[in-house]
């Protein structure tokens, strides 16, 4: 499609959207204001309505009040006058005539020659009849009713359909021979009166509905309403159209039709300057482009089509040199490209490290694999950050522990003695980043033959305090990065909240077993005897409970809470505990009770649930045949099952008040073996097997806490 077409048809479209765009603005335009006219209207009318009734209200409370009977003060619709006070009786005598009105009004009209006169009558409780002459305040009406004097009418109709009142007094001239309704609508807002002229208007009920008030505009006045000033705006709409049609014909006969001679010219250039074949065929030819662009010139009237080859290398040149810009910008983009790639880099690097910590956060507890647990993440601060060594310290008092290391090679005691000297050195603060980037610059790191060229120690806090540090150092030199600092703060912060947990729960632990040692101090004033048996007890079950494989913390738990297993002995008379004749069915009855006893006494607290299982099922038997509820299998806790085979062993090398203490192999026949008494069927299956392999050791803890001489165990 050439140029020329082209724009004829921009054009035509240019001209039908905007032509289109007119049309659908002054409709927009008609209608807002139909609707603004429309609701001013009844708002208006809704207006003096309300305020006709409350100066009708007015007049009558004025009445009963004051006994005035005057109502010019309240006028403001309406210009009220009293007329005559007259008897009901006389009234009706002479008037037979009236249209009522709410709350005993009344309205009467008086036909006189030239004007007639319209009365306002009230019926007084005391039989008086009050009449006033009334006229609307037209004045008043109109200003409210933002109505023009003369070209929009308003008409008080009666409840006979008679015309009380009418502005101007030319309205409904010729009617008044005329049979019917004054004004009757025809549909919607559109009214007609008995000389079928056509009137848009709107109409409220007053005087308690039986008087309508009609404002009424005529057809010619409510269109000039609507589109007075559009009509203008059209007319100037309509004259920019026909100019920009007319630029568009200039622009199409003095622009476009030169240019379409030069792109013919340009193009038969080309064919020929391919064909030409000599520096002749060259010249020739670029003579007859030179003879063309002549003769368009010479016809064009406009100045610009002479300069069009200079034009045309003007932006050629503009072309390069933004072309040139162009590239600038490419090269600054594909930097900025670098830059956030490297950024993108590290924040994939930065999320794959924090999805890592937090996979080991879900299987890492305070009780089970904690230092494990601590030690990889260690590895992945080593992997993400491009260090040759991490070292996770905590702080306890003045010093620094290490907890776990990465890549360090060497024991953590050599990575204490190390680190202490770092964290000793008045250039390191616990509330900031020491970071060495040549530590061959650095005496102290010098004196310690640091393996490494950079070194940065992270401070751990939490909650505020100062918990422990982050050792990281690098095998080749490390300027300090931010990126790395910002990497390192919330795994700081994280390995803050593990170390402050871990070490409020051994705290915790320590209090437990200082609780422990008490109740056992209690224990040993009840009977001294009871001191060494609890030590071997203790000792027997951490053996095997560590067998078992369980975690770390619970093996110390059942170790620990194992010393109470016979904590309820305390309510177990003593001569019981000492007989050494054998005991009646009711006296055994009574010991047996000490296990639920020693639950009793620990009590329901969630952090001695260990201590009350053992208290009160480490009796029972693996074939159900113990007490006191006679559980069986792996329905007893193992915590008790440990305890009764550790008791059990101990039992049988102690001295009783009814026995002598058995030899280690002795003890170790009647639990494998049975004696009748005791049979291998009471115990775990698992611990037993795990007994027989650790046995010696047993033999080593009973010679290491033997009872002393003369003291019997219970």
């Amino acid at each position: 499609m050439s140029i020329r077409k082209l724009f004829t048809v921009a054009i035509g479209f240019l001209v039908l959207i905007i032509f289109g765009n007119l049309v659908l603005n002054y409709y927009a335009q008609i209608k807002w204001k139909y609707n603004q006219l429309d609701r001013t209207m009844s708002s208006e009318l809704d207006g003096i309505s309300q305020q006709i009734d409350k100066e009708l209200s007015l007049l009558k409370n004025s009445i009963f009040t004051n006994g005035d009977s005057n109502a010019a003060t309240f006028s403001t619709a309406f210009n009220f006058s009293l007329k005559e006070e007259t008897r009901l009786s006389d009234f009706w005598e002479s008037h037979d005539k009236s249209s009522p009105l709410a709350e005993g009004y009344a309205i009467y009209r008086v036909p006189r020659k030239g004007k007639d006169n319209t009365f306002l009558l009230w019926r007084h409780p005391e039989g008086r009849i009050l009449t006033w002459a009334m006229e609307p305040n037209f004045q008043w009406l109109r200003r409210t009713l933002h109505l023009s004097d003369n070209k929009e009418f308003l008409i008080f109709v009666g409840p006979g359909g008679e015309v009380l009142w009418k502005s101007p007094s030319y309205f409904l001239k010729g009617t008044e021979n005329l049979h019917g309704p004054i004004i009757y609508n025809v549909k919607g807002p559109w009214f007609k009166d008995l000389n079928g002229r056509l009137y848009w208007g709107k109409y409220s009920p007053i005087m308690g509905g039986s008087v309508r008030l009609y404002v009424l505009i005529p057809l010619r006045r409510f269109f000039y309403l609507l589109c007075g000033n559009i009509l203008s705006m059209a007319a100037f709409d309509v004259s920019l159209l026909i100019i920009i049609v007319g630029i568009g014909f200039l622009v199409f006969k003095y622009v476009l039709a030169p240019m379409e001679e030069i792109t013919v010219l340009a193009s038969d250039m080309q064919d020929k300057l391919f064909a030409a074949t000599t520096p002749k065929d060259l010249s020739i030819t670029v003579s007859k482009v030179a003879r063309g662009v002549r003769e368009i010139i010479s016809r064009s009237k406009l100045e610009e089509v002479g300069i069009l080859c200079q034009a045309l290398s003007s932006a050629l040149q503009s072309y390069v040199y933004q072309q040139e810009k162009l590239l600038a910008s490419g090269e600054k983009m594909a930097e900025l490209n670098k830059t956030l790639q490297a950024t993108n880099e590290a924040l994939i690097t930065r999320d794959r490290a924090w999805r890592r910590i937090i996979e080991i956060s879900k299987t890492v507890t305070m009780t089970t694999g904690f230092n494990k647990g601590l030690g990889r993440i260690a590895d992945i601060i080593r992997e993400v950050t491009g260090a040759s060594e991490v070292v996770i310290s905590k702080k306890e008092g003045n010093e620094y522990l290490p907890y776990t290391e990465s890549g360090y090679g060497v024991k953590l005691s050599d990575v204490k003695r190390s680190l202490d000297l770092r964290l000793k050195d008045a250039s390191f603060k616990e509330d900031k980043v020491l970071w060495i980037e040549d530590v061959y610059t650095d005496p102290l790191s010098l004196a310690m033959g640091a393996p490494v060229k950079s070194e940065a120690i992270f401070p751990v806090f939490h909650l505020g305090r100062p918990v422990g540090v982050i050792y990281l150092g690098w095998a080749k030199p490390k300027k300090e990065s931010q990126e790395v600092l910002d990497l390192l703060l919330p795994i700081a912060s994280y390995i803050g909240g593990m170390i402050d947990s871990k070490s409020a729960l051994q705290g915790l632990r320590q209090s437990y077993q200082y609780m422990v040692e008490r109740i056992q101090t209690i224990t040993s004033i009840f009977h001294e005897e009871t001191s060494a048996h609890l030590e071997r007890v203790e000792k027997y079950c951490f053996l095997l409970a560590k067998s078992l494989s369980l975690p770390a913390d619970q093996v110390e738990d059942i170790a620990l809470f194992s010393r109470l297993h016979d904590i309820g002995k305390m309510k177990v008379p003593l001569d019981l505990l000492t007989k050494r004749d054998a005991l009646a069915e009711e006296e055994f009855d009574i010991i047996k009770k000490h296990t639920i006893w020693g639950a009793e006494i620990l009590g329901d607290a969630p952090w001695l649930r260990i201590g009350r299982a053992i208290c009160l099922y480490h009796h029972e038997k693996w074939d159900g045949s113990g007490y006191p509820y006679g559980l069986a299998g792996e329905d007893i806790p193992v915590e008790a099952r440990v305890v009764a085979l550790a008791d059990t062993y101990d039992a049988l090398r102690s001295r009783r008040a009814y026995k002598e203490p058995l030899s280690h192999e002795k003890a170790c026949e009647i639990i494998t073996k049975g004696d009748g008494r005791i049979e291998p069927f009471h115990f775990d299956p698992t611990l037993l097997s795990l007994f027989v392999e650790i046995e010696q050791s047993f033999d080593e803890i009973y010679n290491s806490f033997e009872e002393p001489e003369g003291v019997i165990s219970l």
